[in-house]
């Protein structure tokens, strides 16, 4: 169970049987560079993307966030703390064979934009691995390991107690498990390890950056693929929208959001056209659009102006709107109207609405939740053979039509049919 604080302080609790971290790590020096928490049972081709673009494009720490990221609260990856690792390449990629990694959009997205090449190495060779297996093993015992709601690292793992039972209990939250990480990233990167004559890999690096004899050679991507990093862009066809007579301005929608600027809001020319929408998974207040009909470019659109200093990613809006209306329809479940307008509103309207063949259905549910909502000191003292005194049909009816009905132990009136 973990608990994602909202941007006005609410918390809403989702229900995960399991979630990923995804870390990509230079091995020469074994430094991690990025890293990114992935809130899904199974890891997809958007997280693969959002891992490799966090060791490319650095994070901009703000106070308002959302988005799974780490590094969003404090420095955390070399590129934010070296202003020459920003939009730095790499030549070649090693990943695994998982299926999220050998994804077509990860491998046509990653070949295109960053042009390096990819090595998936054989099936189940994890020594072909060893540098990142090694990290991720060494993160996860210092780290979520420690945690009371783990697993531990396997059945008999003596750190096991009741994992499922802490974690409703304790309330794990999103922020909590995003600074224990970025502890662990930040230490692991400043250790001094023997592979590296005990120094640093943040340290070997600066060294390298700064030794203009070393063999760190800089290859930045192109100025245009790091202001506008396609590996987490999306593209959708949408259709504009609006109504003049109601004097609704022309927009587009994406997702819950509705998306406009200047140029299209002040254009009801553009009503059913359809624009060309690239927006970016890991920020979902970027969008820019172009018309397909026409191929008019309309630049930047603007989310919603109560959405517009809050980022938040796409994966993160779509587990906020999903579970923040599961527990919408709870609350709503759990609220009886009938408790607001007293029992005696519920009987009079019960018995005066529908015809002669209703009434006596409608005056017995209501006679039921007025008798659950009654006080046992109020209650007759039903007959002794167990059977309520009742009221004939020859016998004229009570106010506003209700049949008259003595209580007794079950609730339940019994009366004489024609």
């Amino acid at each position: 169970m973990i608990s994602i604080t909202n941007p006005y302080g609410g918390e809403i609790k989702v229900p995960l049987p399991r979630w990923y971290i995804g870390v990509i790590v230079e091995e020469r020096y074994e430094l991690i560079i990025g890293a990114v928490l992935a809130l899904e049972i199974n890891p997809s081709a958007d997280s693969v993307l959002e891992t490799i673009e966090s060791a490319i494009i650095p994070l901009v720490a703000g106070s308002k966030s959302c988005a799974l990221a780490i590094g969003l609260g404090r420095k955390v990856f070399p590129n934010q703390m070296f202003e020459q690792l920003a939009g730095q390449g790499f030549s070649i990629l090693r990943m695994d064979n998982g299926w999220s990694n050998v994804a077509f959009d990860v491998i046509d997205n990653v070949v295109d934009t960053i042009g390096c090449a990819i090595h998936l190495g054989p099936v189940k060779a994890w020594w072909g691995r060893d540098t990142i297996e090694r990290v991720f093993g060494q993160t996860t015992r210092s780290g979520l390991q420690r945690s009371p709601c783990t697993y531990g690292s396997g059945p008999l793992d003596s750190r096991k107690n009741n994992p499922e039972q802490n974690a409703v209990a304790f309330e794990l939250k999103l922020s909590d498990i995003t600074s224990a990480l970025e502890h662990q990233i930040l230490l692991h990167n400043s250790s001094p390890t023997g592979a590296l004559m005990m120094c640093s890999p943040m340290d070997a690096l600066a060294a390298a950056i700064d030794n203009h004899g070393s063999t760190f050679i800089p290859s930045p991507l192109p100025v245009t693929t790091q202001e506008l990093p396609l590996l987490m862009y999306h593209t959708d066809i949408v259709t504009v929208r609006g109504n003049r007579n109601k004097g609704e301005r022309p927009y587009v929608k994406l997702g819950p959001w509705r998306y406009t600027n200047e140029r299209v809001s002040s254009d009801f020319s553009l009503l059913g056209l359809h624009l060309k929408i690239y927006s970016s998974l890991r920020d979902a207040r970027v969008a820019y659009a172009s018309c397909v009909e026409t191929g008019e470019v309309f630049g930047k659109l603007l989310p919603p102006n109560r959405w517009q200093e809050v980022e938040i990613s796409w994966s993160v809006r779509g587990i906020l709107n999903r579970e923040g209306a599961n527990h919408r329809r709870k609350a709503r479940r759990e609220m009886h109207s009938d408790e607001w307008a007293g029992p005696a509103a519920a009987v009079i309207e019960a018995c005066t609405e529908g015809n002669k063949a209703n009434v006596r259905k409608k005056a017995l549910a209501a006679a039921n939740a007025t008798a659950k909502q009654t006080p046992q000191e109020n209650v007759c003292e039903h007959e002794p053979n167990g059977i309520s005194p009742v009221q004939s049909e020859s016998e004229p009816a009570q106010q506003g039509g209700a049949t008259q009905s003595g209580p007794v132990r079950n609730f339940v009136c019994r009366g004489r049919g024609s």
